[in-house]
């Protein structure tokens, strides 16, 4: 065990002793990871009798490290200014009446709500281990939903895939100048094209140095520097339209990056008429319906943990 573990595991003891303090309330349910600096541990609100509503379960995040207080306050920042958005993991709070056991601890900590299908990352990760192209309509529906605040939850996206949740704001940015305005905009579009090409790679494959690679604009073949590096003669199931998107969002150019508005127009008319039969022939056509779909999903996502 090298020196971040231990650490780790030491500073989940400490945030389980502080939870021992209300075993009538609280339930340390054990620890779900760490990175270099930051421990999550998985804590139950116990239900009782004597209360309206059921028990719920939420993430404890510290610190581990000194001098990392600052990245945590960030990512307290983040969640509060993000609160309600669909695709962004939510901050919990203690119910009014209940005295936080993390009070009287010292440094900051991150509270927010567990979540139940795993995260965007947990999925990136369970992708990497199944060895098939993913079908078509599924990453459709996985791409819109990565553009987070962008759309009505009512939208079809969610008719065969999950809300899955993006975590971990701690290294979040803020882009000040007014007169860049788009620049972050820019760099979250190229964070989406990079989970959409590793989803379709399955790997998180390097992709610098940058590709020079051609996609079709209006019928024109173009060539492009990008950071996907998509071969139609590797991935020979990937929708060309889709392929094209995922392209033009690596783009080292911020500048040959689609717009949202460009994005969610084509992704909306994509999933609104993209059927099986529209994927019949091509070589895993047959896994683009909704049955083999929702049984991929079911293996990949919601029994991933059994």
């Amino acid at each position: 065990m090298d020196d971040t573990d231990q650490r780790a595991r030491r500073e989940a003891e400490k945030i389980r002793q502080y939870f021992r303090a209300d075993t009538t309330n609280f339930k340390f349910e054990g620890m779900l990871g760490n990175g270099l600096t930051n421990v999550a541990c998985k804590i139950k609100f116990r239900n009782r009798w004597w209360r309206r509503g059921g028990s719920e379960v939420f993430v404890v995040k510290r610190s581990f490290r000194p001098n990392q207080e600052e990245d945590l306050r960030k990512e307290n920042d983040v969640l509060r200014t993000l609160r309600g958005a669909m695709h962004i993991i939510q901050p919990y709070r203690i119910r009014e009446n209940i005295r936080n056991p993390l009070d009287n601890a010292p440094g900051t900590s991150v509270l927010m709500e567990f979540a139940e299908n795993g995260s965007l990352g947990d999925f990136v990760e369970r992708r990497m281990e199944w060895h098939h192209e993913l079908p078509n309509r599924m990453l459709l529906r996985i791409f819109r939903c990565l553009m987070i605040g962008s759309f009505d939850p009512r939208d079809r996206e969610h008719d065969l895939f999950p809300v899955l949740k993006l975590i971990d704001f701690e290294r979040a940015r803020d882009y000040p100048d007014p007169n860049r305005r788009d620049l972050g905009v820019k760099d979250n579009i190229r964070g989406i094209g990079l989970v959409m090409a590793w989803l379709i790679q399955g790997s998180r494959e390097a992709a610098y140095p940058a590709f020079r690679t051609l996609y079709l604009d209006n019928g024109h073949t173009e060539e492009i520097l990008s950071y996907a590096n998509l071969s139609p003669a590797r991935f020979r199931n990937l929708d060309t339209i889709l392929r094209n998107l995922i392209v033009r969002s690596c783009a080292v150019s911020p500048n040959e990056r689609p717009t949202l508005e460009e994005l969610d127009e084509y992704l909306r008319r994509m999933i609104d008429g993209a059927t099986s039969r529209s994927y019949r022939h091509f070589p895993r056509g047959q896994f683009e319906t909704d049955r083999r779909i929702k049984k991929l999903l079911r293996h990949l996502v919601l029994d991933a943990s059994d």
